[in-house]
């Protein structure tokens, strides 16, 4: 029975999470650790987690490590020495739930495809509506939509990613110092295709998360549309968009992808209205 690291970056959300330690615990499949980076809680999330699991692993942040450092973080432990390139790691989401069979499933899939990494499909937690599935990428356009076949698929979430730790050592780990947030994901798996380690959906692996609400912009004033813009947990922050398309694009696309990343920003700011 392969052994499954499971990585989980927190932050500030008990409940949350112990309702994602509670799910991990019915699993079928018995030989996981989880390793809950914790960036920087102040509820007392870490400490909760580890008096209904002892056993956990918990790599501690200062508030400052966001999305991919906190991954980071994690790869770093994980692939110091700890762990056999044989074993498996998944990468998710505190804020999701699944059924006891999830870590079987996943394993039994990445047994007869090892040199894949394997996307969790995601469904609405209230009308099991389908949220998440493969991404394809419209370089020309640098859009993308959304795919539900593996030879389709060029980028992949991880709201829910299985691979072995061979596979996670060959990407490289990922990139925070330039995208500590949003579309780290993305990015992280383009270079593992790039570098041998191919996609897989499955619908048979899958988890259930709770819909997010649509961001609103606001435009109190230009200061704070701009500083709005650019912070990190916005998705269309420039910043974030130029890098990935710095990092990610085909040379082919990528000035005019870095010219499009800058056009768009400045129709963005033109398009403020002060309140």
């Amino acid at each position: 029975m392969s052994r499954v690291y499971v990585l989980v970056p927190v932050h500030n959300r008990r409940p949350t999470t112990l309702r994602f330690v509670d799910c991990l615990q019915r699993q079928t499949h018995t030989n996981w650790q989880l390793v809950l980076i914790d960036d920087g809680s102040d509820d007392g999330t870490a400490a909760a987690v580890r008096q209904v699991l002892p056993g956990v692993t918990i790599l501690q942040g200062d508030g400052s490590l966001w999305w991919a450092g906190a991954l980071q973080l994690g790869y770093r432990w994980l692939t110091d020495g700890r762990a056999q390139p044989h074993d498996l790691v998944l990468i998710i989401n505190d804020d999701t739930t699944f059924e006891p069979d999830l870590l079987a499933t996943g394993a039994a899939l990445i047994g007869d495809h090892p040199r894949s990494m394997l996307h969790a499909q995601c469904r609405d937690e209230g009308d099991d509506e389908l949220l998440d599935d493969g991404i394809g990428v419209d370089w020309r356009r640098l859009a993308f939509r959304p795919v539900h076949a593996s030879d389709e698929v060029d980028c992949l979430s991880t709201r829910g990613l299985l691979m072995t730790v061979e596979g996670i050592r060959r990407t490289g780990g990922f990139r925070p110092r330039w995208l500590p947030h949003y579309l780290s994901d993305y990015e992280f798996t383009l270079r593992a295709g790039r570098r041998g380690i191919r996609p897989l959906l499955d619908p048979a692996f899958f988890v259930r998360s709770p819909r997010k609400p649509t961001a609103q912009e606001r435009a109190d004033g230009l200061a704070s549309t701009v500083a709005s813009l650019f912070a990190k947990n916005n998705p269309v922050n420039p910043a974030a968009w130029f890098m990935f398309a710095l990092l990610a694009s085909p040379w082919v696309y990528k000035p005019w992808n870095l010219m499009q990343v800058g056009v768009r920003t400045l129709v963005r700011l033109a398009r403020h209205k002060p309140r």
